[in-house]
């Protein structure tokens, strides 16, 4: 199956304008395999895909403590994508720029160039 991940990727020349994801592999397959999945790997006989965690407040706690790191990564990723799209927004605000002052010069320049045969 071809990788879907284009959506992730900085375009060419942008390199720092994502810093926050730069280097980062966000394929669906990557982020599993970076996963903390010690609940899907039983210890000691146990069975089921609960974590182990031991007394309810225990597990209460540790679904706590992930649902705030799931947060907190979802904070990130949304300034991540900000960052890049105002990048993005950015570059477009100059090309257009440049585009534009070339086209004002190219003018000139023949505008120039038919007065000059028109006088000759």
């Amino acid at each position: 199956m071809p990788e879907t991940n284009a959506h992730t990727e900085a375009p060419r020349g942008a390199q720092g304008a994502v810093s926050a994801v730069s280097g980062a592999n966000l394929r669906p397959a990557a982020v599993l395999a970076g996963a903390d999945v010690h609940w899907a790997l039983p210890a000691g006989g146990q069975s089921g895909a609960a974590p182990h965690c031991g007394d309810p407040e225990n597990r209460r706690r540790h679904i706590s403590d992930d649902l705030a790191a799931a947060e907190n990564l979802k904070q990130q990723a949304s300034a991540a994508l900000a960052a890049y799209e105002k990048a993005l927004a950015d570059a477009r605000d100059r090309a257009h720029t440049i585009a534009s002052e070339t086209h004002h010069q190219l003018m000139i320049e023949i505008e120039t160039r038919r007065r000059l045969l028109e006088d000759s």
